[in-house]
């Protein structure tokens, strides 16, 4: 008898300890958590700093094709993103509306930058005026991709849960911030 009293004792102070192998519901993530999480993980590498053309170039032909690899490098990495966004797929559980959006974005700022590079192409680098004339025009068609935030916040701006989803990941803060 006394031996099942303390084997009752045990297990009942077993349950007690807290130690289970199941994770506290609030730490499980959701499928939004993990999906952030890759998404962020996948989008990394296309976001590495980009070197800015450094404006030393003494030659007007070196410096135009300074600014052109630039704007490519630009161009590029949003066309890298958007292949990441469409390969993660929508998100679960969320409507698909910005993520949706998010790619429209990506898509457009691309063009965007794919357009401006064609145009600064044509300029003539020995002429001092249609240099500065390009910079110029180059200068107002970048005001709105130089503002683009990526899809990172079309995608907590467009739904609470996924803003969540990516403040709860390291990863997600790390390239938002």
């Amino acid at each position: 008898m006394l031996v099942a009293g303390v084997a009752a004792a045990v297990l009942a102070l077993g349950g007690c300890t807290g130690s289970s192998d199941e994770p506290e519901p609030s730490t499980q993530a959701t499928a939004q958590d993990e999906w952030a999480h890759a998404l962020c993980e996948a989008l990394r590498p296309t976001t590495a700093e980009v070197q800015t053309p450094s404006g030393e170039a003494q030659d007007p032909a070196e410096a135009k094709q300074e600014i052109v690899t630039f704007l490519q490098t630009l161009r590029d990495r949003l066309r890298e993103q958007g292949k990441v966004l469409a390969d993660a797929g929508a998100p679960p559980e969320v409507g698909a509306e910005s993520y949706e959006s998010a790619k429209e974005a990506l898509d457009t700022s691309a063009a965007t930058l794919t357009s401006i590079i064609k145009r600064f192409k044509k300029a003539d680098a020995s002429s001092a005026e249609q240099m500065e004339a390009s910079l110029m025009q180059l200068s107002e068609s970048l005001a709105g991709p130089s503002s683009y935030q990526g899809p990172l916040a079309d995608l907590s701006e467009g739904d609470p849960a996924l803003k969540k989803a990516f403040e709860n990941s390291d990863t997600c803060v790390a390239l938002m911030s």
